[in-house]
């Protein structure tokens, strides 16, 4: 691999620079996940990505990821900090993915220095499954029933129904004790004009996301913040996808 440090560069500037790969990537990193998951219908494999923190340059992608049906997974190719990468950090994101998707639930480490011990990832959520209404069917008593059980508990709930253009059409942001949500009783709206009658409940299939999040330490339901609802914030999430309809 080749690096060139502390380049700056204004906007349009066209820069060139002789690169010398002389930084070998012959290292091998190795990560213990916690409560993985597996199902028929997914996950179905375990996985780390690794990424290279540079400070303030920038952070990267390893190219190299390590794939296992086990708790424990390895990443090679990874370069070892010395010379003018001696301060170079890592960050991991591990979980139980299907395939490239969902279901899925991940976890990600702080910025740590290269090591040649078993890292720790934080432990992963269970995956939400959709306990009622039935896949497909419309939901029943105006209530979304799902599950998601420990022994690792989430902060927070995040569920957002979609129709078939992906535009959110109802959200939820539920305390991570609370595993279901309520559609309100509306008024009959059909009196009004067609033009301006609302239509709260859309008929048809619609998507359902369920996310089990961890956020950041000292996490208050009550004063939670669109800015908690964002998966740059949570430390773990977990994700399910289905289809409902509304009643």
């Amino acid at each position: 691999m080749a690096v060139k440090r502390f380049v700056y560069a204004n906007d349009l500037d066209r820069l060139e620079h002789n690169l010398v790969c002389d930084i070998p990537l012959d290292q091998t990193l190795s990560f213990k996940l916690t409560n993985t998951d597996y199902a028929p219908t997914g996950p179905n494999n375990n996985r780390v990505d690794i990424f290279w923190d540079f400070g303030f340059e920038g952070v990267f992608r390893s190219p190299v990821q390590g794939t296992s049906l086990g708790n424990i997974v390895q990443v090679g190719n990874q370069p070892e900090p010395e010379g003018d990468i001696a301060d170079l950090k890592f960050v991991a994101f591990g979980g139980s993915y299907t395939n490239q998707g969902a279901p899925l639930s991940r976890a990600r480490t702080e910025a740590f220095p290269f090591t040649r011990e078993l890292i720790a990832i934080p432990p992963l959520l269970d995956v939400p499954l959709l306990i009622s209404p039935a896949i497909g069917a419309p939901v029943v008593n105006n209530v979304i029933r799902f599950e998601s059980g420990g022994p690792y508990t989430p902060d927070l709930f995040y569920l957002v129904l979609r129709n078939d253009s992906g535009i959110p059409v109802w959200q939820w942001i539920l305390p991570g004790s609370q595993p279901f949500a309520l559609i309100p009783d509306f008024p009959d709206f059909s009196s009004l004009p067609a033009d301006i009658r609302p239509d709260p409940l859309l008929a048809g299939p619609l998507y359902l996301s369920m996310i089990a999040a961890r956020t950041t330490p000292g996490f208050v339901y009550e004063a939670v913040s669109y800015r908690e609802v964002d998966n740059e914030a949570w430390s773990a999430y977990s994700l399910n996808a289905t289809t409902i309809q509304l009643p």
